[in-house]
């Protein structure tokens, strides 16, 4: 059985490439395309029948979905707003500050400096499904390193975790062979063993792989200069296969009869390279993340944003798992975007939700107490009762002034989603623009949406780098 109780970090030997490699000339849909032929083959040839890993989408029940026009004769209510409700113009709409105590503020601040003097500064995101769609979170860390220099993408998993995994600029191709686990996956596996980031993915197939690609094409992405992979040992436990290019592959083993997790480092010369993983075919091999970073100045920015996920999960993983992957990563900013499921659920009181964010930032201190923390709050919310009807959730305001309230005793600042589109029901404005800014389901954004927020946000954190200066 493998141990829940983990305390031990082991560092491998680090790897230094200085020889030349190139990167493969084999696309992402060939190497697939031969992945699936060679499995075919195997199959044939151990007179199998052949199983496609494809993985089992949930049935979700057809939504009809909300058209919205302006030009409809019948006019849009809203229920229980607190305003009159009319369309915003999002252009005009007010800087959203950062807010927070003077502590907390300037927790921030110094990150800011920090990143303006060329030092490397990393952002760690944690959220839910807002930052599990790699959109906000992709154009944060777009806009931050077109002004401070790219530190690298930071931490990723080489193969897909969930449906529409992805990352930003960075290039991402696996088999289909892996088996991926997460906190809030049906019929998980039920271990807390999940890493710091609350997922992994998992392989003993030799034809399996993974890769990670620096871009090409984009003006950011274009090189790194050291990949972390992080592993977890286990007593059935299989051998990985690390190679970077063109190069020959570096073996390492992650068989113990204690559960560990391994850091292997590999430091490679600054340019465009390709990270490919894959296990050997002795054991099952589980892989935490990678993190793909470029030299030593400019701005690293992690997402790892789980579906379906609360604040409340932090207490839920493994704690020295946590603490040992963040003192890997030394991050300067700890962002925890959570909310939105914790508003919807109309079961958990607001008191209560309160007592859990307390846990969760009392956990948060104790592992990280200097690091600067920044919480982000829900997106507004309105549910669709009637025709052209429409109730405000009042919710996502109380859980944001819990949020605000919690946050000031830990000395984290709280910067609010929800005030900064425009308020309650401001989601209609968003869902009413041409085009449409918010998803049909007036919870979530589409990627104008999100790409709106991400400059809101960063326009706000200028501004108190702004008040710094002066």
């Amino acid at each position: 059985m493998i141990s829940l109780l983990l305390s031990v970090l082991s560092f491998a030997k680090p790897h230094t490439i200085s020889s030349l490699s190139t990167i493969p000339a084999e696309t992402c849909s060939e190497a697939k395309k031969r992945v699936s032929e060679a499995k075919s083959l195997r199959a044939e040839e151990k007179g199998e029948p052949l199983v496609k890993n494809v993985k089992k989408r949930r049935k979700k029940k057809k939504k009809k979905n909300v058209l919205l026009t302006l030009d409809d004769a019948t006019p849009i209510e809203i229920v229980d707003s607190i305003e009159p409700w009319e369309l915003l113009s999002l252009a005009d709409l007010p800087l959203q500050p950062i807010e927070g105590t003077k502590e907390s503020l300037q927790s921030i601040r110094d990150v800011l400096s920090k990143a303006s003097s060329n030092e490397r500064v990393r952002i760690s995101i944690y959220g839910d499904s807002h930052t599990a769609a790699e959109i906000w979170s992709g154009h944060f860390r777009r806009l931050v390193q077109w002004q401070y220099g790219d530190g690298g993408h930071g931490f990723i998993l080489p193969a897909e975790v969930f449906r529409w995994y992805r990352g930003t600029d960075i290039n991402l191709c696996y088999s289909n062979g892996w088996t991926s686990n997460y906190l809030g996956k049906p019929k998980r596996k039920k271990e807390m063993t999940l890493g710091f980031s609350g997922m992994y993915i998992e392989s003993d197939d030799p034809l399996d792989f993974g890769w990670i690609q620096t871009t090409s094409k984009n003006y950011l992405g274009k090189t790194t200069s050291a990949y972390h992979v992080f592993t977890m040992t286990r007593p059935d436990g299989g051998s990985l296969l690390m190679q970077v290019d063109d190069l020959e592959p570096i073996e390492v083993n992650t068989k113990a009869e204690e559960s560990e997790m391994q850091v292997h480092t590999i430091s490679v010369p600054t340019g465009g390279h390709r990270l490919q993983i894959r296990p050997k075919g002795n054991g099952m091999v589980r892989v935490l993340g990678v993190s793909s970073e470029a030299d030593e100045s400019g701005v690293i920015v992690d997402a790892m944003g789980i579906n379906g996920r609360v604040a409340k999960d932090w207490v839920r993983w493994d704690t020295p798992l946590l603490e040992q992957g963040l003192s890997v990563l030394e991050p300067d900013l700890i962002v925890l975007a959570y909310g939105t499921n914790e508003a919807g659920n109309t079961a958990l009181s607001i008191s209560q939700y309160e007592a859990d964010l307390r846990q969760t930032l009392l956990t948060l201190r104790k592992i990280q107490p200097d690091v600067g923390c920044l919480l982000i709050g829900p997106t507004d919310r309105v549910v669709h009762e009637q025709e052209r009807t429409f109730s405000v959730w009042t919710r996502v305001r109380e859980v944001a002034q819990a949020q605000r309230k919690v946050s000031k005793e830990f000395h984290c600042a709280f910067w609010d989603w929800q005030e900064a589109m425009g308020g309650e029901a401001s989601i209609l404005s968003w869902r009413l623009q041409d085009p449409p800014l918010a998803a049909p389901d007036f919870i979530h954004l589409n990627r104008k949406g999100y790409t709106l927020s991400a400059e809101r946000l960063w326009e706000s954190l200028k501004d108190l780098a702004v008040k710094t200066r002066q």
